[in-house]
């Protein structure tokens, strides 16, 4: 089918995150593809802002049932014409409504989840930096409530929580939208244990622009190149990298422990902080490097970095948090015990006195990961399957 239009639906945040990113790159691919892309993605701010002087109100009301978001969104059906909705996510303000709207239309919608929020009002699936399930497959996230899981408030987090709970109840979450994609099979998982359909769930990673045949590692050096927050193990990083002197680390990116990582600069020689630098820049690093590190201590839904490093022929040295160990073992890297920062240093020191050895094994080990499963065409093939199969199989 050519020529079939699709309306990306998105709740945007304050700031850029992997999701908006996700929609521009897919809506490149559809419309090279031949398809018509659309998008509906009010921000949080303006929803607020709307509502002022009664933002409180608004912020209070919205996650559960959000009228207006619900009238706007049918509008823009009426006005596109869309053959299928993707709807990216309606987390924390559009709420279950905007699914509602697409079915009184009977237009097929499908989902890509980003992150867990479905399950987990802080869509992490952690607590107090451990692993936690307590409130996935339950009627209303009461754990999450009394935990303050949602910006650590219990107002906000009861409004998410009975948000989550009304779109489950409505059949809105589970027997309102046609498929369900997940990033991976852990989360695929997860879906599952909520009563989702698993027939109505597919995989789909995330795909990554092609940056040509890697050449060799010039330097042999770790990265790290991301946020630098607690949930990201940078803590776990920098003490199992300050151990070892003779291994080169540099870190790109900023956040709210670049504090803490410019201390390690000043403490030991073996560290570099870059600071935030512009995408291609960033990339160069990773390209340069023998390995990135990605010591994630929470299970993220996909992250684009370590795909990129596998597109530049860089083998990931990961945690074992999320679902990467697979992948980052097939691309030629290793996984360490998330938190565990004598593993990591372990592993580490091995891999650094393999070099440069087994460095071009690693790098095509890498560099066929990626052409396996993470390529353009594979992954926007997959979206067209699924839209085609959403219209023509409407549930």
């Amino acid at each position: 089918m050519t020529g079939l239009r699709v309306l990306m639906v998105h709740n945007r945040q304050s700031a850029i995150g992997g999701a908006d990113v996700v929609i521009e790159r897919l809506t490149k691919l559809l419309t090279g593809a031949g398809w018509k892309v659309g998008l509906w993605a009010p921000s949080t701010v303006d929803m607020l802002d709307a509502q002022q002087p009664g933002g409180r109100l608004a912020a209070m009301t919205q996650p559960v049932w959000n009228r207006s978001a619900a009238r706007s969104l049918e509008a823009e059906l009426t006005a596109f014409q869309p053959d299928v909705v993707h709807l990216h996510t309606p987390f924390p303000l559009l709420s279950s409504s905007v699914i509602i709207a697409v079915q009184r239309k009977g237009i097929p919608l499908v989902m890509t989840h980003h992150a867990f929020r479905m399950s987990c009002i802080a869509g992490t699936l952690t607590r107090d930096d451990a692993p936690c399930h307590m409130c996935v497959g339950s009627t209303l996230r009461t754990p999450g409530i009394r935990h303050r899981c949602y910006h650590g408030s219990v107002v906000r987090s009861t409004a998410v929580s009975l948000g989550q709970a009304v779109g489950w109840a409505s059949g809105a979450f589970s027997r309102r939208i046609t498929t369900h994609i997940a990033l991976t099979d852990m989360h695929k998982s997860i879906l599952e244990s909520e009563g989702i359909d698993p027939d109505r769930i597919v995989v789909v990673p995330h795909s990554v622009d092609d940056p040509g045949d890697p050449a060799p590692s010039r330097r042999h050096q770790f990265c790290f190149v991301g946020r630098l927050e607690k949930e990201k193990g940078i803590a776990t990083m920098l003490e199992a990298f300050g151990r070892l002197p003779d291994v080169r680390l540099v870190i790109v990116g900023d956040g709210s422990l670049t504090g803490e990582v410019q201390r390690a600069t000043r403490a030991h020689t073996n560290i570099e902080h870059l600071g935030r630098l512009p995408h291609h820049e960033a990339l160069q690093v990773v390209a340069d490097s023998a390995f990135l590190v990605f010591p994630s201590e929470w299970p993220e839904g996909l992250g684009l970095t370590w795909i990129e490093a596998l597109a530049s022929g860089t083998p990931v040295l990961a945690s074992d948090a999320g679902d990467f160990a697979e992948w980052a073992r097939t691309g030629g890297g290793e996984v360490f015990r998330s938190g565990d920062a004598v593993d990591l240093r372990r592993l580490a020191e091995a891999l650094a006195q393999e070099l440069p050895t087994d460095s071009a094994v690693r790098r095509r080990a890498a560099r066929a990961a990626y052409d396996g499963s993470f390529r353009h065409e594979r992954v926007v093939d997959r979206h067209i399957e699924i839209y085609e199969s959403a219209i023509t199989n409407p549930p």
